[in-house]
């Protein structure tokens, strides 16, 4: 079912929402309302899919070329496509490889063919689903590996026809590993082994050359491995404890990733080794992942706000667009075949998919 949520400035212009701004030693709370949306933020159309049922969790959400809506389904065994122009929903069941261990999935990501990638987290595995054979190839990690603490929570396939390897997190150990496609072999790597600190290593980006980049969302690093050489290096954020999040590549492979605990943006650049940051312009809006648009725009969102934030970081002005209701909005996804741009994201608590596109 389809829901027209807000149209210019009915009811974004009609709707208040609340910041948390204080609470004493003895647990009283005090509240304000959050000013109205105007003039820029208001011109927008917000379109709500719902889902078949209200348990359907969809964490990521990308668009195909045909502009066939995807989703991971966060606590269920399906990839779940969406046809925007009619409202249905099919569920694609995905292979239960360890009975009795959790389902579900978190990561969605296309390669250069279009071929749809999924982090199986619990089950110990990565998937590819083809578009063209609408059948799905399954890698699982090898039984030294897949254990009871196994958790594949991203992958990255972007870069794979670099030199046919795709890296993943098993977020179970703090790891990343590397798939080689042709052998099946898994390598392994650490950053943080041994470390005294807690590190929590959370998105894994390849650049141009499938040297991967990956997000420390316990404390404030961005890591490199070198493809060739398998070397870490690690780069602190100009801000300490930031958290960075989920993020991706931009075409002159900068790296974009949401600042959750420094509640800002961030860009690393991996030509020049060098940081930008961008704050959000209201406290605890928590930004978890990014996405870069044709314009050279920057889009975010949170689990905390219900609201979505465009960057141009040309001016470093931020816009605000507020949603329709409560939503824990995961992975940032652009179409930048429209004119102007349009955004989805999945929330992840509403069992529904949001489409955002932009009126000015």
């Amino acid at each position: 079912m389809l829901k027209i949520a807000s149209l210019a400035m009915s009811i974004a212009t009609a709707t208040l929402s609340l910041s948390f701004v204080a609470c004493d030693l003895v647990g009283a709370a005090s509240w304000s309302t959050l000013s109205r949306p105007t003039g820029r933020a208001t011109r927008v159309i917000i379109t709500e899919y719902d889902l078949l049922r209200p348990t359907i969790r969809p964490y990521d959400v990308i668009v195909d070329p045909e502009g066939m809506v995807w989703y991971s389904s966060f606590g269920e065994q399906t990839l779940g496509e969406l046809d925007p122009k009619t409202g249905k929903v099919t569920e694609h069941p995905v292979p239960m490889l360890k009975p009795g261990f959790p389902a579900g999935m978190i990561s969605l990501r296309k390669d250069q063919e279009g071929n749809l990638w999924l982090g199986m987290m619990h089950q110990g595995a990565i998937a590819k689903y083809g578009r063209r054979d609408e059948k799905f190839q399954i890698w699982s990690l090898p039984p030294d590996l897949n254990r009871d603490n196994t958790k594949i929570t991203e992958v990255s396939p972007q870069r794979h026809a670099v030199d046919g390897k795709v890296w993943m997190i098993n977020a179970g150990i703090t790891a990343v590993h590397r798939l080689d496609l042709a052998s099946g072999k898994f390598e392994t790597f650490e950053p943080f082994r041994g470390s005294p600190k807690v590190h929590d290593i959370y998105d894994v980006i390849a650049d141009s050359r499938n040297n991967v980049y990956f997000t420390d969302l316990a404390n404030e690093h961005i890591g490199r491995i070198d493809g060739t050489t398998g070397k870490i290096t690690l780069y602190p954020t100009p801000t300490p404890g930031s958290g960075p999040g989920r993020g991706m590549m931009d075409p002159q492979d900068r790296l974009w990733f949401g600042e959750y605990r420094g509640n800002g943006i961030g860009m690393f650049d991996t030509r020049t080794e060098r940081f930008q940051e961008w704050f959000a312009p209201r406290p605890w809006t928590a930004p978890y992942d990014i996405a870069v648009d044709k314009n050279g725009e920057v889009w975010t969102g949170s689990m905390l706000s219900d609201r979505v934030l465009r960057l141009d970081p040309k001016t470093d002005q931020f816009t605000e667009y507020l949603l329709p209701k409560s939503t824990n909005a995961r992975r940032m996804f652009v179409d930048n075949s429209t004119t102007p741009v349009t955004l989805w994201i999945g929330s992840d608590h509403g069992a529904s998919i949001i489409k955002l596109e932009l009126v000015d």
